[in-house]
Order: C-alpha cells, then sequence, then structure tokens
C-alpha cells in the first residue's frame, strides 16, 4: 500500500465514523436555544438534530418564562437543568 492510498483510507474511515449529534431538551416550559449556531424556540420536550460530525458541538437554551424548568444535554452528555426565571444553561458534548 503506498502512503498516498493509506492516507485515502484512512479519510474515508474518519468520515464514515461521523456519528449524529443531538440535543435532547427536556422542560414544561417554552424556551429558545442556539444548537451549533442554529437558532430554535419551542415549548416542552423535543430532540434537534445537530447534524453528524467528529468534532463536540454546543446547545445552549434559555427558558422564556419566571417558572418550570428546562433541561438540555447533547448526546446524552454534560446534562444541565436550570429552574431559575428566564434561567439558561449550555450542554457540550458528541463526535466519537
Amino acid at each position: 500500500m503506498t502512503y498516498r492510498t493509506a492516507v485515502v483510507v484512512v479519510v474515508a474511515a474518519l468520515m464514515t465514523g461521523a456519528c449524529a449529534i443531538d440535543a435532547d431538551v427536556s422542560s414544561n416550559t417554552r424556551w429558545s436555544g442556539s444548537f451549533d449556531g442554529d437558532d430554535f424556540v419551542g415549548q416542552g420536550s423535543q430532540v434537534i438534530s445537530m447534524g453528524r460530525g467528529l468534532s463536540s458541538r454546543c446547545a445552549t437554551v434559555q427558558k422564556l418564562t419566571e417558572e418550570g424548568f428546562v433541561t438540555v444535554s447533547v448526546n446524552g452528555e454534560n446534562r444541565q437543568t436550570t429552574t431559575e426565571p428566564f434561567g439558561a444553561v449550555t450542554s457540550c458534548g458528541g463526535g466519537p
């Protein structure tokens, strides 16, 4: 195997190894958030797809109300919760 062929094989393996990255928002209220740079407004619990990749992605979610809670995690990692009025949380995770 030549050096060039080896590089192509390694790059192809890395590209196919990219995993789906999802943010899991659990809430009993309205919220807005930024998911790897894409903005969403939601209510209740939702899963937001942040694409596929090999690197970590971040999600920041803020409550739009005084009452209730919001929890966010990215690919089940770094679960963060707030019950503070208009509170915000950030979670980063994903990648291999």
